[in-house]
C-alpha cells in the first residue's frame, strides 16, 4: 500500500467509528509544523493493521478532530511472528535496538534484567520512550503494526513465556550456525556484552531454547540484536 501523505499513529481508544481524536505528538506536529487547518486530510494508522484517511473538522488549543473518509485493513506482511528479548543497556543505545527492531518487523520486545545486568533497573520515562522510538520507527518504515513493549522482567520470567514460540535461539557463541526454520513464531533472546551466566544459560536451554551463533565476531548487543534478527528473518525469506 502506497501512501501519498505523511502517515500519522493514534492508539485504537482514540477512534471510533467515525472520527478519530488527535493529540500530543502528532497534534502538536500537524497543527505546529505542517500548520493543517480545518479540511485537510490526514492518514492515521491505528498500529493494529487499519489505516484511515480522514478530514479534519476540527482544532483546539489541546487536540484536533478528524472524520473518517475511508478505511483499509492492512494484512500483515510476514508470514513468521519474530519477537526480540533483550538486557537494556546505558544510555541511547537502547533506542536502536527499538528503532531497527521495530523497522526489520518484530512484534514484540521483552526488555529484562539478566545476572550480568549493567542496568539493573528502567524508569517509566524510559518505557516511554521506547514507545515513542518504536512508533517513529513503525510511521518513519510505513508500516501498520505497532510491536508490543512488555514491562522489564527476569531471566526466569522470560523463560516463562518460551512455549509461546515455536522456536526460542539464545544467542551464544558456542551455538549453531544454521536457523532451523520450521516454526510460525521465533523468539530471539539477547544477553548483556559480558554474556549470560552459566545458570541462564542452562535455564534456557532446559526450556527447549537452542543456543545461535552471530558469528566470528565478539558484538555490542544491539549489533548482536539485529545481526541475529536478520539472520532469522533472512533464513525465513521474510527480508
Amino acid at each position: 500500500m502506497s501512501l501519498a501523505h505523511n502517515l500519522f499513529y493514534v492508539p485504537p481508544e482514540k477512534i471510533t467509528s467515525k472520527e478519530i481524536v488527535i493529540d500530543g505528538e502528532a497534534f502538536h506536529h500537524l497543527k505546529n509544523v505542517l500548520r493543517k487547518k480545518t479540511g485537510a486530510t490526514v492518514v492515521i494508522s491505528d498500529g493494529a493493521g487499519s489505516v484511515f484517511t480522514t478530514e479534519i473538522i476540527s482544532v483546539t488549543r489541546s487536540h484536533m478532530t478528524t472524520q473518517i473518509v475511508d478505511k483499509n485493513i492492512v494484512a500483515h506482511r510476514r508470514n513468521l511472528r519474530c519477537a526480540l528479548a533483550f538486557v537494556p543497556i546505558k544510555g541511547a543505545r537502547n533506542d536502536y535496538i527499538l528503532e531497527k527492531g521495530t523497522e526489520l518487523g518484530l512484534n514484540c520486545f521483552f526488555p529484562f534484567i539478566s545476572e550480568r545486568s549493567v542496568v539493573q533497573r528502567i524508569r517509566h520515562s524510559r518505557l516511554q520512550r521506547f514507545e515513542r522510538v518504536a512508533i517513529s520507527a513503525m510511521l518513519q518504515s510505513q508500516q501498520y503494526f505497532l510491536p508490543a513493549i512488555q514491562p522489564l522482567a527476569t531471566s526466569a520470567a522470560v523463560a516463562d513465556i518460551f512455549p509461546q514460540y515455536d522456536r526460542v535461539f539464545v544467542a551464544h557463541p558456542d551455538g549453531h550456525r544454521a536457523v532451523d526454520r520450521s516454526a510460525g513464531s521465533v523468539l530471539l533472546v539477547i544477553g548483556p556484552e559480558g554474556g549470560f551466566d552459566e545458570h541462564e544459560v542452562s535455564l534456557f536451554t532446559d526450556r527447549g531454547a537452542r543456543l545461535l551463533s552471530l558469528g566470528v565476531h565478539r558484538l555490542r548487543s544491539e549489533t548482536a540484536a539485529i545481526v541475529g534478527v536478520t539472520k532469522i528473518l533472512t533464513a525465513y525469506n521474510e527480508l
